[in-house]
């Protein structure tokens, strides 16, 4: 990968993480104690589902702004070889988005109740 591409992406990723990480931020309380009430979902599920969705919208993000405003079309790219690579980064995707869920639901317990009062 060349240092450009790498700096380049590095930014992104960091805008992207930097951006959600405010959004949740800012949308936690209303989160849970408006929209998961009036769906009637408990708080676990919910954070399982929130920790999916914030997933998704930061991959999309960081597929947008790389390739609106840096020209990086690594992912978009038409060629048959590269057209393997965006298979295997959507199995990835779904793959990561849907651990990241998982993990939440089972540690959402032992998160709140043990490690935020350490």
């Amino acid at each position: 990968m060349p240092v450009s591409l790498f700096w380049r992406t590095a930014a992104v990723v960091s805008m992207i993480a930097a951006g959600a990480s405010m959004v949740v931020f800012i949308l936690h309380a209303w989160f849970h104690a408006t929209f998961l009430p009036d769906l009637h979902i408990e708080s676990q599920l919910g954070d399982a589902i929130g920790t999916m969705v914030i997933v998704t919208a930061a991959f999309i993000a960081q597929q947008v702004v790389s390739y609106t405003f840096l020209r990086n079309c690594m992912f978009w790219n038409k060629s048959t070889k590269l057209g393997h690579l965006f298979w295997h980064l959507v199995i990835a995707f779904v793959g990561i988005t849907i651990t990241a869920g998982i993990t939440v639901y089972y540690l959402h317990a032992w998160f709140h109740n043990a490690f935020l009062p350490s």
